[in-house]
């Protein structure tokens, strides 16, 4: 996956922000070396700078009196990479506003949504690109267009998007099922409900701990609960890698039928069982197979797509 990097002040002049930009996507890097980018508003217009080329080989001039920055290094899973176009930042006009967008993660119905909506083809090759023609569709750019956008698209994903007057939104998904979306809709709601990772009635200590205070989705809260998970969104020391997701074929008619394939996971060594552990106590192998259809996709496209092919989006 990708990273996201950035800084925000609010009023204040942020001495050495190039330095402090370059030391952010150096400290990124480790989620992406193929491409970094950043973009930023300078005096109502949106500056977008990016290349093919990891953050320590990058050197980034980032102009005195700029307060707001968004970063992107890349790890490239579709789109060459000899087409700086198809790195991020990307730059989009909705309503007559700039924007750039950055995207972490995997959409998996970009191609279906272009023909749904009707959207025109485009020159960039990446998954990624269709949040900002969705958003280009709309009249303005504003939470409700955002939120639009949010619920089209389907697959993983964790969005910065920072306009020309300097707002900066921040779309993410939830730390539990990595499915479900929150997204700030103005200064009264939010479509984020803050889990008490430890129950607070047993540890009444922790109750307002911010550490202890997960935003995550309606549906991951409520089948929570009071129950204990193994494993907090904060926890830097467990093995994620020890989880693996594959597949199994349940008859071979499934370039047809969808149901004749199954996402299977597979523990190893502690951290894995605790992992799974956690994901059967919030039924989130269960949201699994309503989604056979993406395995037969990406399965369909592993036929279609030569090895040659597949090479060629790296170099």
């Amino acid at each position: 996956m990708c990273g996201l990097y950035g800084v925000l002040s609010y009023g204040n002049e942020i001495k050495d922000i190039a330095e402090i930009t370059e030391a952010l996507a150096v400290e990124s890097a480790v989620r992406g070396t193929d491409a970094t980018g950043i973009a930023y508003n300078k005096r109502g217009y949106m500056k977008v700078f990016k290349r093919s080329k990891s953050a320590y080989e990058m050197k980034f001039n980032v102009p005195r009196g700029i307060n707001v920055v968004m970063g992107h290094t890349r790890h490239a899973t579709q789109g060459t990479l000899k087409y700086n176009d198809n790195n991020h930042p990307f730059s989009g006009m909705c309503g007559g506003k700039e924007f750039a967008l950055a995207h972490n993660g995997i959409l998996c119905n970009d191609t279906a949504l272009r023909r749904e909506l009707r959207l025109p083809s485009t020159r960039i090759e990446t998954d990624s690109y269709i949040a900002v023609q969705i958003l280009e569709s709309q009249k303005q750019l504003n939470f409700d267009s955002i939120k639009y956008m949010s619920e089209k698209v389907e697959g993983s994903y964790s969005f910065t998007i920072l306009d020309n007057k300097n707002n900066l939104y921040i779309v993410k998904v939830c730390p539990y099922c990595n499915e479900n979306y929150i997204l700030n809709r103005g200064s009264k709601r939010t479509s984020a409900q803050l889990d008490h990772f430890y129950n607070k009635s047993q540890n009444p200590l922790f109750a307002i701990c911010l550490y202890n205070l997960i935003p995550v989705c309606a549906a991951c809260n409520h089948i929570k609960h009071t129950n204990q998970l193994n494993i907090s969104p904060f926890d830097e020391d467990i093995d994620r890698e020890s989880l693996k997701i594959s597949y199994n074929f349940i008859n071979s008619s499934y370039l047809e039928d969808k149901n004749s394939v199954e996402v299977i996971f597979k523990p190893e060594g502690n951290s894995g069982k605790q992992i799974y552990d956690d994901i059967k106590r919030l039924n989130i192998h269960e949201s699994y197979k309503f989604h056979n259809d993406y395995l037969q996709e990406i399965l369909k496209k592993r036929i279609i797509y030569t090895n040659s092919q597949i090479i060629e989006l790296y170099d």
